[in-house]
């Protein structure tokens, strides 16, 4: 995720509608139902709340997901 923070640029206000999600690049989490969730997978840079009841599974979950992702990849959870 390095070079995201000082790469922003120039922006502009768009309309939700303008946007093309099949344009942002992703990576999948192998977890097909999460990915689902997500639109695609997990876009580059962004930050991803997961709420939900105590006891339902999101640090499980998290874990889970970051243990794959780390067979490809640096995570930090």
């Amino acid at each position: 995720l390095s070079g995201y923070a000082g790469s922003a640029g120039t922006s502009r206000v768009q309309k939700l509608s303008e946007i093309s999600l099949e344009a942002l690049p992703r990576f999948s989490t192998s977890f097909k139902e999460f990915d689902r969730v997500l639109g695609g997978g997990v876009v580059p840079g962004s930050a991803i709340l997961i709420g939900g009841s105590p006891g339902a599974g999101k640090s499980t979950l998290l874990l889970q997901v970051m243990c794959r992702l780390s067979e490809g990849m640096k995570t930090l959870y």
